[in-house]
């Protein structure tokens, strides 16, 4: 009985680990494509200080989600 109970914790932390991994894999891709746009395919238009802090802002979110998705694929793996 006791058994059961630790095979059902242990199938929810990985499908919450999975979870996890697919959100931050989906915010990387995400963040990294608006940080795609607003560098390369907006025109030419005088840039504003609140394009490069939402730049940062994206830039500091896309590598946030790859260290997150590097630290969930050592804990899936571990």
């Amino acid at each position: 009985m006791n058994n059961i109970r630790v095979e059902s914790n242990l199938i929810i932390i990985l499908v919450l680990i999975f979870v996890s991994l697919i959100s931050s894999l989906y915010l990387c891709l995400y963040s990294f494509l608006c940080f795609l746009y607003l560098v390369y395919f907006r025109k030419p238009k005088p840039k504003s200080p609140f394009n490069f802090v939402i730049m940062y802002i994206l830039y500091f979110i896309f590598v946030n989600n790859i260290l997150c998705v590097f630290i969930n694929c050592l804990i899936v793996l571990h």
